[in-house]
């Protein structure tokens, strides 16, 4: 049987950069001396670089066409594109969900989205189909 092209729909996986282990490392070195001069005393600052590593290796968002998939340091939460009325970011870092994004359901609940930052836009439209648009390319719409 010849092989026909299968269309698939894209999926994006949103992570952060396992280069971020590197700052987990160094925080392990420096907390080392203290925590080897008396583990009983400072023993409990292992748990900081335990709990950061933990989270660059679990957080993540997945997207495709059935909807998101969102996964912190202790949960996971699935949501359907439609329940989803939007994105949003924040203008400054500071503030309750940092500097990644939030799904806005058509409940008004927000569902912060680990590592999707607003340059993840163009791979959260693709994997959407378009429910989410994409803003860079209706610029480049609008500039031609």
């Amino acid at each position: 049987m010849p092989d026909r092209p299968t269309l698939t729909t894209p999926t994006a996986v949103l992570r952060m950069s396992p280069v971020a282990l590197l700052a987990v490392l160094f925080t392990v070195l420096g907390l080392s001396p203290a925590i080897l001069a008396d583990p009983a005393l400072f023993g409990w600052l292992a748990l900081a670089p335990a709990l950061a590593a933990t989270w660059v290796l679990r957080a993540r968002t997945t997207a495709d066409v059935r909807g998101l998939r969102v996964r912190g340091l202790w949960s996971s939460r699935t949501v359907e594109w439609e329940r989803v009325s939007g994105v949003r970011f924040a203008r400054r870092r500071s503030g309750r969900f940092g500097r990644f994004g939030v799904a806005v359901l058509t409940d008004s609940s927000e569902l912060r989205l680990p590592c999707v930052t607003f340059r993840d836009l163009p791979a959260l439209a693709l994997a959407s189909a378009g429910r989410i648009p994409d803003p860079f390319a209706a610029l480049a719409a609008t500039e031609k």
